[in-house]
């Protein structure tokens, strides 16, 4: 397992695909502090990153770009046809899929924290509030790239897995929302429990722990239920 991981991982850092999306988020980050430092603290832009920008995109893009690159050139059956059980093969894809997530995710603040301290002279002082925001925003964006993953091993397809990564996760949102409507006298808020309305609770600079533990519950489960239900079908399905 550990020479299979160590193999997605040298392929990660071999695709131009990483970098493209890396550069953006550098971009990205320097460029709406640039253009917004007036309006902005260094604090408040770390928290909101994530959440605000195009990281959600560009993470579903990277995933979708590596997990269909594996299927498209055979690399897959090839891995399989030497041995390794199609878990491991799944395991090591998924690992590589959430390490991605964790790079950009890791990129995007580092950048932050490094401009923010430049440009707007406001220095992060790290404690376990923040941490704790870090970890829950992470797992957020894992549950992201998660529906990215599990619709591009299934379907094969970059454009299955962006769309539903992006469109996927909106048109839920849309939905449950659609039903909070319907049944507004329950008071439900269903579409509060979703990783959006999640994302944006734990992202506002507040370190609310009570947001930050249901988002933990949510993206958990969410997290597992997904790698769960893909392998269930990757287990089923021709390579």
């Amino acid at each position: 397992m550990g020479k299979l991981i160590g193999f997605e991982l040298h392929k990660l850092f071999r695709k131009k695909s990483f970098y493209v999306c890396g550069g953006i988020v550098i971009l990205y980050v320097i460029l709406t502090l640039l253009t917004m430092r007036e309006f902005l603290t260094g604090s408040t832009f770390f928290a909101t990153v994530l959440s605000n920008g195009p990281m959600d995109t560009l993470i579903v893009i990277l995933v979708s770009i590596l997990i269909c690159g594996d299927c498209k050139t055979g690399t897959l059956k090839t891995v399989v046809g030497r041995g390794y059980s199609r878990i491991a093969v799944y395991v090591a894809e998924f690992f590589t899929a959430c390490f991605a997530c964790f790079l950009l995710c890791a990129i995007c603040w580092i950048t932050t924290a490094i401009s923010g301290a430049i440009l707007l002279d406001d220095k992060l002082a790290l404690d376990s509030q923040i941490l704790s925001m870090m970890g829950t925003q992470l797992l957020l964006m894992i549950v992201m790239a998660s529906v990215a993953f599990v619709a591009s091993i299934l379907s094969r397809k970059t454009s299955i897995g962006i769309v539903t990564g992006i469109v996927g996760i909106a048109m839920v949102s849309l939905a449950l929302g659609l039903v909070d409507y319907w049944m507004k006298d329950a008071a439900i808020g269903l579409v509060d429990y979703w990783v959006p309305s999640l994302l944006a609770k734990v992202s506002t600079g507040d370190y609310d722990q009570k947001a930050i533990h249901q988002a933990l519950l949510y993206g958990s489960i969410y997290t597992v239920v997904l790698f769960g239900s893909g392998l269930a079908l990757f287990r089923k399905k021709d390579i």
